[in-house]
């Protein structure tokens, strides 16, 4: 695919910075979306390179550690961005066969941000880590260490150039946890949405903001009690203020606009919920047959769902 000719699908989303497979993975549970993970896939785009045109992908690299950490990253770079069409094909081919696409991991956001809004870039905040001490990663330095051509002294310098490579990772690396908070460029010059996190931000709270974002379709329900399962019959909506709103245990609601100021006259503060497993609207929903409100606001639920709670409401209404 010549990039000349690159478009991407509009039912495929991207996640790239930090945590991304995390939260990814958290998209694919609550919202049942395929996630294409561009590391399980480099393999299958090293064997298809074309080595007239793909000269990064087919460059014979004997001792990848061994490298100059700027040489390193330079080829890193180079090979994300002759694979990116590859993903690209990859990626539209699945779009005709899912709702929703999610790609996390490594991709040319040069190429693909001037295509497409619907990509997202997570900030780690906090404290820095060991990029090697993540399971997915281990196995990078274990190959150091059960090498039988190297000394020790060779494995140290060799696990020292590697973390020269990855750019750090060390808890106690001052220099790098500022890095890390300073806006990316693909924030600053590209334009892609910035999602910041911290230690103490869950998973579930980067997933949230990220749906939120892509507009994915987020259910709500709100309830004066917490809850962790939603009865079958029970009224959702996409709309966050409205069940907001319902959590306070109004006698009588009205709004101007889907949207717009609620009035309600409720007392009590509540709970608000999210549905928090995949959902099918007709299958497991139906619109809301007695409703008052406008189509397609409240619907109620054919089945049990699963809740998580975001947060406590607090009702500040005077009346």
């Amino acid at each position: 695919m010549s990039d000349e000719y690159i478009s991407i699908p509009e039912n495929v989303y991207f996640i790239c910075g930090s945590g991304k497979t995390t939260a990814a993975n958290e998209l694919a549970r609550r919202f049942g979306c395929y996630v294409y993970h561009t590391d399980e896939n480099r393999a299958k785009h090293f064997r298809n390179a074309n080595p007239l045109i793909h000269t990064a992908l087919c460059r014979d690299v004997p001792d990848y550690w061994a490298l100059d950490p700027n040489e390193a990253l330079q080829w890193e770079y180079d090979i994300v961005r002759e694979m990116t069409p590859m993903i690209i094909a990859d990626l539209t081919e699945l779009a005709s066969q899912h709702k929703i696409v999610v790609c996390e991991g490594d991709i040319d956001v040069d190429l693909i941000a001037p295509l497409t809004t619907r990509i997202v870039y997570i900030s780690n905040h906090g404290k820095g880590y060991d990029f090697f001490d993540r399971p997915e990663h281990r196995h990078m330095l274990d190959g150091i260490h059960n090498r039988t051509d190297l000394t020790e002294e060779e494995k140290v310098r060799r696990i020292q150039n590697a973390y020269k490579i990855v750019g750090g990772g060390n808890a106690t690396d001052n220099l790098q946890e500022a890095k890390s908070r300073q806006k990316p460029r693909e924030v600053t010059q590209l334009g892609v949405k910035e999602i910041i996190r911290n230690d103490n931000t869950t998973v579930w709270e980067t997933a949230d903001k990220i749906a939120q974002y892509f507009r994915f379709d987020i259910w709500y329900h709100g309830s004066p009690i917490e809850l962790t399962e939603l009865w079958t019959g029970s009224t959702i909506t996409r709309w966050r203020e409205l069940a907001e709103a319902f959590s306070h245990k109004p006698d009588w609601l009205s709004y101007d606009k889907v949207g717009g100021i609620i009035r309600h006259n409720g007392r009590t503060d509540g709970f608000l919920h999210v549905v928090d497993e995949p959902i099918i609207e007709g299958i497991d929903t139906y619109k809301h047959p007695n409703t008052t409100m406008d189509d397609g606001v409240e619907w109620l639920t054919k089945r049990p769902l699963k809740l998580r709670k975001i947060c406590k409401t607090k009702n500040n209404r005077e009346f």
